[in-house]
């Protein structure tokens, strides 16, 4: 008896340990885009709209604009335009692990883009992109989508032996072989009764 509950009793930690959800690494924070040529409500409105497209095209999670400019104000509280480092100072208190930052401009209805993502762990340019787009500003941000998916990496499978199920499997079959193992090894009265 006391071997079929530690069998269930380890059957069930094993599945517990298993389940566990994984979720993407990704964390990425936006800062304010520089503005040229653009109102800065423009430059605004392209970050949000960047943010909401990260947060759709990604597993990862992104850091809310209004938490990365608070950030920002606590990492570089005398500069008005922040650079990239304040940038890094933001991201590492925000949790983020990425760090994405640019430039929004326009002539007339040419619109630049330019956008570099960094690891803010290595400090490494993950990625870096510059976009021309034309059309009014309703377009631009419809036309963020594929920006996002050419600039943020997608994430990579995961090698079998990763998986939750694998190990569940693989420690289940163990504590079975063992319990079967040790019920057969114990019972009473098949042992054989030497002189």
């Amino acid at each position: 008896m006391r071997i079929a509950m530690l069998t269930a009793a380890a059957l069930v930690a094993t599945v517990a340990s298993g389940c566990a959800a994984s979720k993407s690494d990704l964390r990425v924070a936006v800062m304010p885009l520089r503005a040229a040529g653009v109102p800065h409500s423009a430059a605004k409105r392209v970050r949000a709209a960047l943010s909401r497209e990260i947060k759709n095209a990604t597993s990862g999670d992104v850091v809310a604009p209004a938490k990365v400019d608070d950030a920002l104000s606590r990492a570089c509280p005398r500069q008005l335009t922040p650079d990239e480092t304040c940038g890094f100072t933001a991201a590492r208190s925000a949790a983020a692990t990425h760090l994405i930052a640019g430039a929004f401009g326009a002539i007339g209805k040419t619109h630049v883009l330019q956008l570099r993502m960094t690891d803010v762990a290595r400090g490494a340019v993950v990625r870096s992109l510059d976009e021309t787009l034309y059309g009014d500003l309703a377009h631009v941000e419809r036309s963020l989508a594929p920006i996002v998916q050419r600039l943020v990496p997608a994430p990579q499978p995961r090698p079998w032996y990763t998986r939750w199920w694998v190990w569940t499997i693989a420690g289940a079959v163990v504590t079975g072989v063992v319990a079967i193992s040790l019920a057969v090894a114990l019972q009473p009265g098949d042992g054989v009764q030497l002189p």
